[in-house]
Formats: structure tokens, sequence, C-alpha cells
């Protein structure tokens, strides 16, 4: 579509172009009787230099309005990918976040209560912290779409909870150490 344009409208150009070149070859060359169009001193010189440069103009102005759209399109295109890939490895890092925490979480659940699972596991502890670290050092605003910010919240909140609960775990079996 838009190189269909661009013909259309390089053709209606060149036609005006060779349109008001031809009037005036043939004003200067068949016209001689009345010398309507035939430039008798230096003004009549300076309009018609004055209409051929507008002529120009209305091309170069075209010309750089064409450039600057196709960039604007190209820039925009980039936008767009760089955007893309960011939602991306955002949510590439939610996942890996999120998955390395619940097998953490499920290590500490095997048992179903058993205290002495998170003496053994103390590592798992950790694994949590970092999940949370990595999470929070998301930032919020560049999460699209904005409902997504509520999961990655969602998640924060409950590993804090899952964080708490070890550190109670931790006090409480301190006399045991």
């Amino acid at each position: 579509m838009n190189v269909y344009v661009r013909t259309i409208a390089v053709a209606v150009i060149l036609g005006a172009v060779a349109f008001f070149a031809t009037i005036g070859l043939v004003t200067v060359l068949f016209n001689v009787q009345t010398d309507a169009f035939v430039p008798k001193n230096s003004a009549d010189v300076a309009s018609w230099m004055q209409a051929i440069g507008s002529v120009i103009a209305i091309l170069a102005s075209y010309h750089l309005g064409a450039r600057q759209a196709a960039e604007a399109k190209r820039q925009e295109a980039e936008r767009q990918a760089t955007q893309k890939a960011r939602q991306t490895s955002i949510g590439t890092l939610v996942q890996s976040v999120s998955d390395r925490a619940l097998k953490s979480i499920g290590l500490l659940l095997i048992p179903q209560g058993d205290p002495i699972l998170a003496i053994l596991t103390p590592g798992e502890g950790r694994v949590i912290e970092e999940s949370l670290r990595a999470l929070r050092a998301i930032p919020m605003q560049e999460i699209d779409p904005p409902k997504n910010v509520e999961h990655v919240a969602g998640i924060i909140s409950s590993l804090t909870h899952v964080q708490t609960f070890i550190q109670q775990i931790d006090v409480a079996l301190e006399p045991f150490k």
C-alpha cells in the first residue's frame, strides 16, 4: 500500500513538473506575438526561478517527510521489539524464581510439619530469601500488562509468609541446635 501511494505521488509531482515545463517551453517558443509569459526583465526571470524553486521545494519536502515517516516507523518497531524482549525476560525471571521457591517450599512441607527438616535443609531459607530479593528488584512499572503486577505482588507476599514461617521455625528450634 505504501509503495502504491508513493508511486502515485511521484507520478503526480513529475506530471506537474512536466506540465509546467511544457507550458513554459511552448510559451517561450510559440507565443512570441503576445509576449504574455516571456521574461522581459530580471523580475520576470526571478518569477520563473521562484516557480521552479517552489516545485523543487515541494518535491524535497515530500522526500524529507517520507524519510522521516519511515524512520519513525522503524524506531517504533524497534521500541516495541525492545519492550517485548523486556517483558519476556521479566516473565522468564518470575517463572524461574517462582519454580525455584516452590521447590524449596515443597522440600519444607514433605514431612507435613516435621521441624527437623528445617534443620536438615538450612539452604532452603536462603533460596526463599534470594527469590524475594530477585522479585523485589523487578521494576513494577515495567510489567506489562499491568494485571501481571498483581500476580508478582502475590508471589512476593506468599514468599514473605513462607520466609516468616521459616524464621519462626528457626527461633523455635534454636535451643535444639
